[in-house]
């Protein structure tokens, strides 16, 4: 439905945007393990601000990442097509790229923060909702039914990432889980 110049698109964007997924996805993983470990041995506010420390680290490495992408990532695109709709198309999800990073991070480090106490109903509850509603549906309405294309589906992707990640951080704040253990 989409064509193929941005399946095609999608599919170099996919191998170029996990250079920096990765990145933070070891961050937002090494800060659960830390944070488990901290709030098993009752350390809460350690535990608590162990997740802004990772968003501290994570966010300016993933944006720098990203921007080396937008920089390089056409030079590095060119080693596998010289289709100059492709490259074209790969340049505006670049940039985009750069936006759904840093919330990517605050989602990943919050969502495995709250992981990390216990608090796994509410980020699967609000994954499964704003992945199905926002990343899934929305997309789907906008980027295939109106015809918008991937450029929309980005959009969606990043609407997503935003909002669950802001939501996460609303929780993560909340100290829910945190006082929980305090309590004990």
């Amino acid at each position: 439905m989409l064509g193929s110049t941005e399946l095609a698109a999608r599919t170099y964007m996919n191998t170029l945007e996990s250079f920096c997924f990765l990145l933070g996805f070891s961050l937002a993983l090494a800060a659960q393990i830390q944070i488990a470990h901290l709030y098993g041995a009752g350390k809460t506010g350690e535990a608590y601000r162990a997740a802004y420390k990772v968003l501290t680290v994570g966010l300016p490495l993933v944006i720098v990442n990203a921007f080396i992408l937008v920089v390089f990532g056409t030079h590095v695109l060119r080693l596998f097509t010289q289709d100059s709709d492709i490259l074209a198309l790969c340049v505006t999800l670049l940039w985009m790229n750069l936006m759904l990073q840093p919330g990517k991070m605050v989602n990943m480090a919050l969502g495995n923060s709250l992981n990390a106490v216990g608090d796994t109903r509410y980020t699967m509850k609000i994954s499964l909702i704003f992945m199905w509603v926002v990343a899934t549906g929305c997309s789907y309405l906008l980027g295939v039914s109106l015809g918008w294309g991937i450029v929309a589906i980005y959009s969606c992707m990043i609407a997503d990432e935003y909002i669950r990640g802001v939501l996460s951080y609303f929780r993560w704040r909340g100290r829910k889980y945190l006082r929980k253990k305090k309590k004990r």
